[in-house]
C-alpha cells in the first residue's frame, strides 16, 4: 500500500496520479522521512449509498480521522445525479452543522466557497499549505466539502 502524500488515501501500486486528489506521485529515497498525514478525501457517494448510509460513512471516517491525528478532511459527497442537487449534500452539511455547534469539527467549508477569495479559505490554505494542490480549489464545486477537524 503506498499513501498519497497530499491526501493521505492509497494510491495503488501501478498509479502516477493519486485517485482521489490529482497529487502526482513521488518516490522517494530511503533516508528522507515522510511527512506525518495531514489531510485525507474520503467518497461518500462511491457505491451510490442512501443517505443514511452516507452519513453513517462519514461518522465512520470522521472518527477514523480523529483517531489518526489527522486535521482536514475532503469529503465527496457529489451534487445530486439529475443535475437539480440531490438528498446527501443538504443531509452532510446538515450533519456537519451540528457537529460543529457541538465542538466535534473546528469547521467546515463548502466546496462553493473553497476559493482562494474566501476568508476560511485563505486561513486553511495557511494552516494547511497542500490544500493549494487540491483540485478543487477555485471550481466551485457543490459536490463537496472540506472538513477542518
Amino acid at each position: 500500500m503506498i499513501l498519497c502524500e497530499t491526501c493521505g488515501n492509497d494510491f495503488g501500486n501501478r498509479e502516477a496520479k493519486c485517485p482521489y486528489c490529482g497529487a502526482t506521485r513521488t518516490f522517494r529515497g530511503g533516508g528522507q522521512k515522510r511527512r506525518p498525514r495531514r489531510t485525507r478525501v474520503t467518497n461518500l457517494k462511491e457505491g451510490l449509498p442512501t443517505v443514511d448510509e452516507a452519513r453513517a460513512r462519514l461518522d465512520t471516517q470522521l472518527q477514523s480521522a480523529r483517531s489518526s491525528g489527522l486535521k482536514v478532511m475532503k469529503v465527496i459527497h457529489g451534487y445530486g445525479s439529475g443535475g437539480t442537487g440531490g438528498a446527501i449534500r443538504p443531509s452532510i452539511r446538515g450533519l456537519l452543522n451540528r457537529l460543529r455547534m457541538q465542538g466535534m469539527i473546528r469547521d467546515f467549508v463548502p466546496g462553493e466557497g473553497f476559493s482562494t477569495q474566501h476568508a476560511l479559505t485563505q486561513r486553511l490554505l495557511n494552516d494547511f499549505p497542500e490544500l493549494l494542490n487540491d483540485s478543487d480549489l477555485n471550481r466551485t464545486n457543490e459536490g463537496i466539502t472540506i472538513v477542518v477537524l
